[in-house]
Formats: C-alpha cells, structure tokens, sequence
C-alpha cells in the first residue's frame, strides 16, 4: 500500500503540474496518518468493519485530496466530522440501518448483527 500511495502521488502531483493551471484543481495532497483510536471510531461510527486495504491507506495517511481532479479519498477526519464531506453518506448508511435495509441488499450477515450496531 505503502508503494501503491507514493507512485500514485508521484502520477497525481505529475498531472496536476503539466496539465492543469495552478489553483483550477486541488494540489494532490496526502495527510498525517489517522491513529488506531480514529480508525477504530469510525469502524465504530459506520457500524462495521473497515476493509484492511482501507485500514492500511489510514495507516500512512487521513486521506489524500486530488485523488482525480477534485475527488478527495476520504481520511478519519473526512467521515468523523459532523459537517466533514463523509457526513451525509453516514447519515444515508444510518437510515439504512435504521430501515433494515442491509439484509435486503445481501450484506453478509455479520454486518447486520447486534455486535455491528
């Protein structure tokens, strides 16, 4: 993941300077890695399990901006903030927790257990 992260920022940081007008898209830009107590929040706050790729990206860095043009990945500090940009996507996964809608969708069951709420 380590090598993964550098050589798409080398790419992404390479793009931005040859095509793009300095200030018309976000500068590439990767974070202070997420501590094990954030990722473990968010876990939490999404009531499931974090994939390990995902894990491992929060281990080097809590996000990267300029992923593709203006598409951030999203960090700890993107989801866990109540006005952050993850905060209405966690606000649609609570309604559908709410609506029990998981099971309908074929999560795998132990996402809807009473462990993950």
């Amino acid at each position: 993941m380590r090598q993964l992260t550098g050589q798409l920022m080398s790419v992404r940081i390479a793009q931005y300077l040859a095509e793009n007008p300095v200030g018309l898209f976000p500068i590439p830009r990767l974070y202070p890695p997420a501590g094990p107590d954030a990722v473990r929040a968010l876990g939490e706050r999404a009531r499931q399990p974090l994939e390990a790729g995902y894990r491992e990206f929060l281990s080097l860095t809590d996000g990267l901006d300029g992923f593709d043009l203006t598409m951030p990945l999203f960090g700890c500090k993107d989801w866990v903030e109540e006005d952050g940009p993850g905060a209405a996507a966690l606000h649609f996964l609570d309604g559908l927790w709410e609506a029990d809608t998981p099971v309908d969708l074929a999560f795998p069951r132990m996402w809807h257990s009473s462990r993950c709420r």
